[in-house]
């Protein structure tokens, strides 16, 4: 079990590592049309600008309880069309969301429609969707391009320090296994 343990710590830890090494600190404020036409550099930690949410919400998995969905969005004064489809914010109930809870399909129109109100910017990390996400894209958004989507995750950017510390639990599970394994090949043979 400790050796189970230390895997999924070291999966975490890898992948917040990997987060942490595509950006900075300090996000990169750009405009979505800008992102579209020359990316986003060698900084995937930005805070995006001057956009507005679309109606057709991306559900990687239905569930009876809202965990996570993919928002596309338009750059401000283009028409929301699978043309213009280069992005989907990917907005998770879970302790990094730098959004608000929200708990159903309802909560989620209401939000879109507060946001697109109330336009302003928004922070996260730049990834690459998985294939279901596109394909799902794709669908919901025909002649959307299938290799065209970047999600941007609405999440906080940890430090070096948070996984840092996990980069140490990971290391106390390791130690601790190490006698676990010991002790059960002594008892093993002993029988």
């Amino acid at each position: 079990m400790v050796f189970g343990a230390a895997l999924m710590v070291f999966i975490i830890a890898a992948d917040e590592q990997s987060l942490i090494s595509s950006g900075a600190s300090t996000p990169g404020k750009i405009r979505l049309r800008e992102l579209v036409t020359r990316g986003s550099g060698n900084n995937k930690h930005i805070e995006l600008s001057d956009f507005y949410f679309g109606g057709q919400y991306i559900y990687a998995t239905k569930l009876v309880q809202f965990n996570e969905v993919y928002v596309p969005v338009f750059a401000d004064g283009q028409p929301e069309c699978g043309g213009n489809l280069r992005v989907l914010v990917w907005i998770r109930n879970d302790r990094h969301s730098n959004q608000r809870l929200i708990v159903s399909e309802r909560d989620l129109d209401q939000f879109v429609a507060d946001f697109n109100r109330h336009p302003q910017s928004l922070g996260g990390i730049l990834r690459q969707p998985m294939d279901r996400v596109r394909k799902l894209a794709t669908e919901a958004y025909p002649g959307a391009s299938a290799g065209s989507p970047q999600v941007l995750w609405a999440r906080y950017y940890r430090e070096q320090q948070s996984v840092n510390l996990l980069w140490g639990l990971e290391a106390v599970l390791l130690a601790g296994a190490g006698p676990c394994a010991v002790t059960y090949r002594r008892a093993s043979r002993a029988t």
